[in-house]
């Protein structure tokens, strides 16, 4: 008995063991989980390839050039992208002199150049045949002057844009003797005047500060420094180089609504921006919208026009520009929009008799009845000529709606008169539309009266 019951123990032992459970089944649908999550860039086009100036005589450029930043090897692919090299006399590289396309070096040097010549070299990279990871990149352009005069320039000069800013670093030249390296910085190429020059003795100049999205124009050179007689200045090399910026999106999704007679305007905040910018606001009104209504800057994406609606008609033209000292982000495209405030239409208006006074014949009394729905604020505008155009002898009258008559005096009875009334809004209310006038309204002219005899001799 003892032997069976030490037996079941050990079953039970046995049974509840970790070892003793069943491995789970894999369902054959889960293979993600096994399948690692891939880094891999998929249709991303080339960044622009780093480009340095190597060597420059009087009939030789030799340029030097890196991989793209986002470049990623493979065991299975090539060791380097292809590029494609283009040199031009002309900055539009129209008249192209050389095109080469290099898939086994980072150097090319272009020989049988005339003396004191400018040349222009565009490096752009290219996918390799069988790797369709990348696209083809923009291109990095430079501009470089041969030497005048027999003299050979080496060092390497570094052109490194960011945004809003430039890095420039060379070689150092082994040289008997203190020299100075210049750097002359250009915003056109046909300016004969730098707008910064730097002088020094060390091998680069870092966070040289630029507006963003604009192309420069920089040109190197080693000079002896002051009581140096041993060295000569070399020739220049001039690089060619775009500052990139941080493009600011135009503004989406405009609403406008009145808000108890105030307009309240609103959009989707930018927040793309590196610095500070503020939103640009050029409003105007008026029936075909070109009267000026004012500029704004406000610093949200929000705006307000108290009192708007008299206006009847608004277009806003908004976008986003950088504040001063934003380097970087670039003023973005304007972004339109049109609010019009309800019309309300005025009825013509129902006149009285029209009649001269009496007793004072000069005069002319008009009368109106009070209109059924007539705007709030509504007015009345009358009209008094000599002539049925009303182009001659015209007397012009305003009053408000509460007013159901008025007297137009210094009339010359002998005239033929014509009157005619229209009901128009409240002043400075672009939204009440005035009525169509009505049908003219002739006054006989008064026969003067006849002197009466007397009798009496």
């Amino acid at each position: 008995m003892k032997n069976l019951q030490a037996l079941a123990f050990c079953f039970i032992l046995f049974s509840c063991s970790p070892e003793s459970e069943l491995p789970p089944v894999e369902s054959p649908d889960d293979k993600s989980a096994k399948q690692p999550v891939s880094y891999e860039p998929f249709n991303a086009p080339f960044e622009k390839p780093q480009v340095e100036v190597m060597k420059v005589s009087q009939s030789e450029i030799t340029i030097n050039w890196f991989n793209p930043s986002n470049w990623q090897s493979l065991p299975s692919s090539a060791t380097q992208p292809e590029f494609l090299i283009e040199a031009s006399t002309n900055p539009k590289f129209d008249n192209l002199v050389t095109t080469r396309q290099i898939s086994d070096s980072f150097q090319s040097t272009f020989s049988n150049l005339q003396p004191d010549t400018l040349h222009h070299f565009r490096v752009t990279a290219l996918p390799p045949a069988d790797d369709p990871r990348y696209l083809r990149g923009e291109s990095t352009i430079l501009m470089v002057m041969t030497a005048s005069y027999p003299n050979e320039q080496v060092g390497g000069f570094i052109v490194n844009p960011e945004l809003g800013k430039v890095h420039f670093s060379w070689n150092e030249l082994e040289q008997p003797g203190p020299i100075d390296y210049v750097v002359h910085l250009f915003d056109d190429d046909q300016s004969g005047k730098p707008f910064r020059e730097f002088i020094t003795r060390e091998n680069e100049i870092r966070d040289v500060i630029l507006q963003g999205g604009r192309t420069y124009w920089a040109k190197f050179r080693a000079a002896p420094a002051e009581d140096n007689n041993a060295f000569k200045t070399t020739a220049e090399i001039t690089v060619e180089f775009e500052v990139p910026g941080n493009p600011l999106p135009k503004p989406v999704n405009i609403t406008a609504i009145d808000r108890n007679g105030t307009l309240v305007i609103q959009w989707s905040p930018t927040t793309t921006n590196v610095g500070k910018f503020s939103y640009m606001m050029n409003v105007k009104t008026g029936e075909t919208l070109e009267q000026p209504f004012g500029n704004f800057t406000p610093n949200e994406s929000i705006f307000r026009i108290p009192n708007a609606k008299p206006y009847g008609r608004f277009s806003f033209e908004i976008n986003c520009f950088p504040q001063r000292g934003n380097f970087i982000d670039l003023e973005s495209p304007f972004a339109t929009h049109t609010f019009d405030y309800p019309k309300v239409y005025c009825p013509t208006p129902i006149n009285m008799p029209v009649t001269r006074l009496p007793k004072e014949v000069s005069s002319i009394k008009i009368s109106l009845k009070e209109p059924p729905e007539a705007p709030m604020g509504h007015r009345y505008e009358i009209e008094v000529a000599s002539d049925p155009e009303f182009s001659s002898g015209i007397d012009r009258r305003r009053i408000e709606g509460i007013e159901l008559e008025t007297v137009m005096t210094g009339r010359v009875p002998e005239e033929t008169h014509y009157v005619r009334i229209r009901m128009i809004g409240p002043e400075d209310d672009a939204t009440v539309i005035a009525s169509s006038w009505t049908d003219t309204i002739i006054i006989g002219a008064k026969t003067p009266l006849q002197p009466v005899e007397n009798p009496l001799p």
